[in-house]
């Protein structure tokens, strides 16, 4: 179905990727082959348009990376076609392998197995992103209600900065109390050749009350 739509290439093969993920865990849960899954939990449907459509909107916004903050780590049971189960439930435990998380007070479930198979498949890196300038932001609802915090997923689009537009600088500095003060120009003059991009000396007052300066 989705090779034979008229979407791009990279919506077909990330699309393709998200569906293998889920398939895969699928079936590792049910003791079965990928080809065998069948998507009876969420609906054949709405994984279509769920997976689908979330990659459709990262190229219409023009984003080339994901990054995805640590997913929680809930508790509680949720009842799904084999009956009541643990959460996460099964196939998203699965899909959480090799994933970083936290551990979340919430009691229910607060990711489904396609959300996770999405960032699964798309998700550069997990926890805190990379520095980045924000340029655009939503949020989106569920219609599940916590009685402790909001049932929100927020989506923030950036660019990432330059780490090299940022330099380290250290500062050195030395306290002189012995050395002939005529030497200090000389000094200076040295450390600037030898590529100090600032020397500077600040009169001090070391220990017996000898009078020193603080070269830095």
């Amino acid at each position: 179905m989705i090779d034979g739509s008229g979407l791009s290439r990279w919506v077909k093969e990330n699309s393709k990727r998200v569906f293998h993920c889920l398939a895969e865990a699928e079936a590792s849960v049910h003791g079965t082959t990928m080809d065998k899954v069948h998507f009876h939990e969420v609906g054949a449907i709405d994984s279509l348009v769920d997976t689908i459509g979330s990659v459709l909107a990262l190229e219409l916004l023009g984003v080339d990376q994901v990054h995805c903050s640590f997913l929680p780590f809930s508790k509680g049971f949720v009842r799904c076609l084999h009956g009541i189960m643990p959460v996460p439930a099964p196939a998203t435990l699965r899909l959480f392998h090799g994933i970083p998380m936290v551990c979340h007070r919430a009691v229910g479930e607060l990711v489904t197995p396609t959300g996770a198979s999405l960032m699964k498949a798309l998700a550069k890196t997990f926890g805190q992103p990379p520095p980045f300038v924000p340029t655009a932001s939503g949020s989106g609802a569920g219609t599940k209600d916590f009685p402790n915090h909001a049932n929100i997923v927020r989506v923030v689009i950036g660019t990432l900065t330059d780490p090299s537009a940022t330099v380290n600088v250290a500062v050195l500095e030395t306290n002189l109390d012995d050395m002939n003060p005529q030497l200090f120009g000389h000094v200076q003059g040295l450390l600037l050749q030898r590529g100090a991009l600032d020397v500077w000396l600040q009169p001090a007052q070391m220990k017996k009350n000898r009078p020193a300066m603080v070269m830095r």
